[in-house]
């Protein structure tokens, strides 16, 4: 396989981003982070460019089709292109600041975990906080040749 030179192009986040919100972590809910760098970054693997697709071109590209398969590969075959990690560019951030503490509330735990009772106004609701993601990210398909 030859790799073509990758395009990159920025992607901006648009309010808030959480990617690995279900990884291990020390905290209740996690964040995906560069290893080396410390910033959040978007894994290839993540990066859902196929929904976008269907959604731009319609039938022709539905999961089923020939270009699709062709384009992103099925789990017998590679596709023709590659997403490398998208990285995020230093300061493009929410003021400057690639991560911000969120705060998901679960207002009706012992329904969602018992279903015994129904939801009521009277259940506590418990704060999970975590950090969530800003800014802008360099993304970089390539192309290949099999």
């Amino acid at each position: 396989m030859k790799l073509l030179d990758a395009k990159t192009r920025e992607a901006k986040v648009e309010g808030r981003m959480i990617v690995g919100l279900g990884q291990e972590s020390v905290l209740e809910a996690s964040v995906t982070l560069h290893r080396t760098y410390g910033v959040p970054y978007i894994p290839g693997s993540a990066i859902k460019v196929a929904a976008a697709f269907t959604k731009m071109l319609g039938d022709d590209w539905n999961e089923n089709s020939a270009a699709y398969k062709t384009f992103f590969g099925t789990t017998d075959d590679a596709g023709y292109v590659l997403f490398f990690d998208a990285l995020y560019v230093p300061d493009s951030g929410f003021e400057g600041e690639p991560l911000w503490p969120d705060i998901m509330t679960v207002h009706h735990q012992k329904y969602y975990v018992e279903a015994t009772k129904p939801p009521a106004d009277w259940d506590n609701p418990i704060p999970v906080p975590f950090l969530s993601a800003t800014g802008k990210y360099l993304v970089a398909p390539s192309g290949t040749e099999k």
